[in-house]
């Protein structure tokens, strides 16, 4: 865990620094131009954490089962009941910057359950060394999220 001092910030001068925050990765439309300004301000092993603990978040709320959080991210289970926690508390900013992900998730597995359906392994016309592969890859994107 990062150590932060124990000298505390006016609360107008930690307004600014997230402000500026924002402004420097918040606002960035080129996925290069945000990854070369993260890899500058952030070590590895933070963006390492921050990729996480949004990973996290994000399983959470498509309901995926703690042990395969875990088991997918390399996590504890505490970690994962932390955010489950901080989840529950109706963090409401949170959660609506990841409904609009959620929501296309849900709708790509509804497009590929149904062209799992059509495209079957076992169907004439279909290779079926394809269709397996699809198969299980949409299954274990079911279990573990991703």
């Amino acid at each position: 865990m990062a150590r932060v001092s124990k000298y505390k910030l006016r609360d107008d001068v930690l307004d600014k620094l997230f402000g500026l925050f924002f402004e420097i990765i918040g606002n960035q439309d080129d996925r290069k131009e945000f990854n070369e300004i993260i890899n500058g301000v952030f070590s590895y092993n933070e963006r390492i954490v921050f990729a996480k603990r949004i990973a996290i978040i994000y399983l959470l709320l498509k309901n995926i089962d703690f042990h395969n959080i875990c088991m997918a991210l390399n996590v504890s289970s505490a970690t994962v009941a932390k955010f489950k926690l901080l989840i529950e508390d109706k963090n409401d900013g949170l959660i609506k910057a990841f409904d609009n992900i959620i929501i296309r998730d849900k709708t790509k597995e509804i497009i590929d359950d149904f062209f799992n359906t059509i495209f079957a392994p076992g169907k004439y016309g279909v290779n079926w060394k394809i269709a397996w592969e699809r198969k299980r890859e949409s299954e274990r994107k079911k279990q573990f999220g991703i």
